[in-house]
């Protein structure tokens, strides 16, 4: 039967409660064949359990279930490891598992490390892998070769193959960008500079299309300019991640600033404050350094009063008035919507904020005065402009949602 939405917390919260109390007293106790069996047993009934997942239950049982494996299995002699090992196998790609098949495939590559498991582990790897290249390598598909390619290499790593072989795989695989940044990595602790640094600017060109893993190039090259005194490609680089990247990266801001005398950084800045789309980021670029005159119009025209809550101690005794007046024509608009009473609520708070303002108070009392006239068939409203008078304020920033 499928389990609902209603009662399918109570079902997997109930069952982590079993594995926790009972499953884990017999690994404590050493009975370890019978713990892996009752674990697997109970993970195959929750993977055929129609359930409605949407609480995320599901999830939490099988990471458990992975804890313990992952336990039992480092305490277990060779001899059960490898019952334990072909019943991963059989299981990990079955229809019965669908998607909780992940959490086996996790628990068989990080563990069994064992020379007698090796060669399965890559003809493993190797089928898997074939199966993901069948269809056109999504950025999904890709990411997931690339897992399993390193997973490879660490099973090459423990057989003791030689550092030339791995890195030939390597190369047969760069276009994987995990599998890159690894080979990058091989030739940095070589002190293979030119290497890494053009792999790390074909890798640029190559994976173009996913701007994460341009960045994560891009650091690299960064990094690697720096360290050896290139400082010209340093510096390029770093705009390039200040200006396409990573923008709104407050350290690599502070980086190329550093680059700059403050002259030249008044102009250099500019080309930063022009690229950045969104607003909050221009905000907290103005307020670190110290253009409170940007930061106001982009407090005034930004909706609602979030970044004027974020910026109002930066502002509140330069620009008190033009506050006051983000406030009231904020409060004005809100006001106009006939909702419910913790929405008045949220108002009258906003109201309170505002009288702490020189010339607040006088601003308050007119709008209270003209909404009990135009909304006066409000009741809800009504009656939390009462209250007005009685709000500490310094209780209003406990209340979650009223900026």
């Amino acid at each position: 039967y499928f389990i609902d939405y209603e009662n399918a917390w109570d079902f997997t919260s109930n069952l982590d409660d079993f594995l926790h109390e009972y499953i884990q007293i017999m690994i404590d106790k050493k009975q370890l064949k019978e713990a892996f069996e009752l674990l697997a047993y109970l993970f195959l009934k929750l993977a055929r359990q129609g359930v409605d997942d949407s609480s995320g239950g599901t999830d939490l049982v099988a990471d458990r279930c992975q804890e313990m494996w992952k336990e039992i299995i480092d305490k277990s002699e060779l001899s059960l490891k490898k019952e334990q090992f072909k019943w991963f196998i059989e299981h990990v790609d079955s229809p019965d598992t669908d998607y909780m098949g992940e959490y086996l495939e996790e628990v068989l590559l990080e563990k069994f490390k064992e020379e007698e498991f090796h060669d399965h582990k890559l003809l493993y790897i190797e089928k898997k892998s074939q199966g993901y290249r069948k269809e056109e390598l999504s950025r999904y598909r890709r990411r997931k070769l690339g897992e399993l390619a390193l997973r490879h290499i660490e099973i090459l790593e423990l057989k003791k193959i030689s550092g030339k072989e791995i890195e030939s795989y390597c190369k047969d695989n760069l276009e994987l960008s995990l599998i890159r940044e690894y080979l990058v990595d091989f030739y940095l602790e070589k002190k293979k500079y030119d290497r890494a640094i053009k792999l790390l600017k074909e890798g640029k060109k190559r994976d173009a299309d996913d701007r994460e893993v341009v960045a994560n190039y891009s650091l690299k090259l960064k990094d690697l300019y720096k360290k050896l005194g290139e400082q010209d490609s340093y510096r390029d680089e770093l705009w390039l991640l200040v200006l396409e990247y990573l923008p709104g990266e407050e350290e690599l801001f502070d980086e190329l600033k550093a680059l700059y005398t403050k002259k030249e950084w008044i102009k250099k800045r500019e080309r930063i404050f022009e690229s950045l789309s969104l607003s909050s980021d221009r905000a907290r670029f103005y307020a670190k350094e110290g253009l409170y005159e940007r930061l106001l119009a982009c407090v005034v025209k930004a909706n609602g009063l979030g970044l004027l809550r974020s910026y109002e101690k930066d502002l509140k005794d330069i620009y008190p008035q033009e506050l006051l007046q983000k406030y009231e024509d904020t409060l004005e608009d809100m006001a106009s919507y006939t909702t419910n009473r913790k929405y008045y609520q949220e108002i009258v708070l906003i109201l309170k904020r505002m009288e702490a303002y020189p010339g607040g108070e006088t601003r308050v009392n007119k709008l209270v005065n003209e909404w009990r006239q135009k909304y006066k068939n409000r009741p809800a409203m009504m009656d939390e402009l009462k209250k007005l008078p009685f709000i500490r304020l310094d209780l209003i920033d406990r209340f979650p949602g009223w900026n």
